[in-house]
């Protein structure tokens, strides 16, 4: 029989969590970072419709779209291949959301028990993913550099990670409620 709290007679304070198994928090956090990737898609095509911002519009936000990219044209250069845009977008699209089910399944081992984090774990993931992978990880690994983006486009890049994260967080929650 599987219960979120044990509690003891008389007290309504829980005394223990049951810990969700590693598997199905892995399970859990995949779907869920495939759904906060739909979330930022959805958050940039809101900016869009509302900005009305002339040119071809990007996908991802502008640091997303240079990370992403960038990714996916180093890799087929090494292979010896050039891309088309339409390749680009396709393989950008790719390291897109293989990286969100990643990230959905870090949260998921990171998740040992069900009602133990409050509310704001979402954000706080979703920002700790931009900080160490937009800011610290892709930077040192040559592949975006800050002073690329303005501090607005950086902005944007982190409200669209809180997104990723707060959207992780709500369908982790869904999926491992008792």
């Amino acid at each position: 029989m599987r219960q979120a709290n044990l509690r003891r007679r008389g007290n309504s304070k829980p005394e223990a969590t049951i810990a969700i198994p590693l598997a199905t928090r892995m399970k859990a956090g995949f779907s869920a970072g495939l759904i906060g990737a739909l979330a930022m898609d959805d958050y940039n095509r809101l900016k869009i419709a509302i900005t009305r911002s002339s040119g071809p519009p990007l996908p991802y936000g502008k640091q997303e779209w240079e990370a992403t990219s960038r990714i996916v044209k180093s890799a087929a250069a090494r292979m010896g291949w050039k891309l088309s845009p339409g390749q680009t977008k396709r393989g950008a699209a790719m390291v897109h959301y293989t990286t969100a089910a990643a990230a959905g399944i870090l949260y998921g081992i990171l998740r040992r028990r069900p009602r133990k984090a409050s509310r704001w774990a979402g954000a706080c993931f979703g920002t700790a993913m931009w900080l160490l992978g937009n800011e610290l990880l892709l930077p040192a690994a040559g592949i975006l550099e800050r002073e690329d983006f303005t501090p607005a486009e950086r902005a944007d890049a982190m409200a669209e990670h809180v997104i990723f994260g707060v959207s992780v967080d709500k369908a982790y929650r869904k999926q491992t409620a008792a």
